[in-house]
C-alpha cells in the first residue's frame, strides 16, 4: 500500500537519508535539537542537503507533507509549503523554523512511496519479493503496516485481472512458507491449524487507516494501530482460537499456549 509515514518533528525513518537528519535525530535533547535547527549553520547544511538532486526515497516535498497536529492546533491537514506562504516565508527555511519552535510538538505525515497503483502491483506479484514483509514493529510511532498481508488481499479483490484472490493468498502463505522452508501455508490433514478466517467482500471498505492509541505495553505511548474487525471473523493459532467476533483470548499474549517457534527444514 502507499508508504504513509508520520513524523515527531525530526523523528522519523525518512530523515536518515539526509547526514543533517541524523544529527538531529542523534541528538541528546529536546533543548540541544533546538539549538541545532536555530543554528544558522546547521540551517545552511540542511537546507544544502534537503534540495540536493540525486538518488533518494523520500520526495521532500514540502508541499506533500501534511501537518497532523500542532500544539496551538492551527493549519491541521494544511500541507507545510501552505504554512510557509500564510506566513510569508520560504518553505525549508519554515519548516526548520517549526523544527526550532516546536521539535516533537510538530506531527506531520506524507507518502514516501508506492503511490502509484501499476508499479505497486507489479512488485507484489514479482516472484522475487515476499508480500506482506514489513518493519512496523520496529517504528511503532511512524508508520502501521500490520495489516500488509491483508491489503494485498484487497487489492486483488479489487483488481482480480491483475492477480486473483486465490493466486494472492497462495503467495502470502504457502509461497512463502516454501521460500523460508516452514511446514506451513497448507490446509490438509495433520497441518498446524493455523488459519485465519475472513470476509473478502468486506475486503474493499472494512481496512481502517492508522489510528493513535495509547498502549500499557509501551508505558502508555502513543502508538500507531491498525483495526481489520469488520474483515476478520477468526483468527487460530495450532488450533486454538485466539480472536473471534471482535474479542481475544485472555490468555493471549499472557499464556504459552499460542504459536510456537518455527524451525526451517534442513
Amino acid at each position: 500500500e502507499p508508504f504513509l509515514n508520520y513524523a515527531d518533528g525530526p523523528i522519523t525513518p525518512v530523515m536518515e537519508e539526509l547526514p543533517a537528519g541524523v544529527e538531529a535525530i542523534s541528538a541528546r535533547s529536546a533543548s540541544e535539537r533546538r539549538a541545532m535547527f536555530e543554528d544558522p549553520a546547521y540551517r545552511a547544511r540542511f537546507r544544502a542537503q534537503w534540495t540536493a538532486t540525486g538518488d533518494r526515497v523520500f520526495h521532500r516535498r514540502l508541499d506533500d507533507m501534511y501537518i497532523e497536529r500542532l500544539p496551538d492546533g492551527s493549519m491541521q491537514g494544511k500541507s507545510l509549503a501552505e504554512l510557509a506562504r500564510a506566513r510569508g516565508r520560504d518553505p525549508v527555511e519554515c519548516f526548520l523554523d517549526l523544527l526550532a519552535e516546536h521539535d516533537v510538538g510538530l506531527r506531520w505525515r506524507s507518502v514516501a512511496a508506492n503511490d502509484r497503483a501499476a508499479q505497486r502491483r507489479y512488485i507484489l506479484s514479482h516472484p522475487c519479493t515476499i508480500p506482506g514483509f514489513n518493519d512496523s514493529g520496529a517504528h511503532l510511532r511512524n508508520m502501521a503496516f500490520h495489516d500488509g498481508a491483508l491489503q494485498m488481499l484487497r487489492q486483488a479483490v479489487e483488481t482480480p485481472d491483475w492477480i486473483s484472490p486465490e493466486q494472492a493468498v497462495h503467495r502470502l502463505t504457502r509461497e512463502t512458507a516454501q521460500w523460508f522452508g516452514l511446514p506451513g501455508g497448507l490446509l490438509e490433514r495433520g497441518a498446524v491449524a493455523d488459519l485465519v478466517v475472513l470476509d473478502p467482500a468486506r475486503l474493499p471498505d472494512g481496512l481502517g487507516g492508522p489510528r493513535e492509541h495509547r498502549s500499557d505495553l509501551y508505558g502508555a505511548q502513543s502508538v500507531l494501530v491498525k483495526r481489520s474487525d469488520a474483515v476478520i471473523d477468526a483468527v487460530m493459532v495450532r488450533g486454538k482460537v485466539a480472536y473471534q467476533a471482535g474479542q481475544f483470548d485472555p490468555a493471549l499474549g499472557q499464556e504459552r499456549c499460542f504459536g510456537r517457534l518455527l524451525r526451517a527444514s534442513a
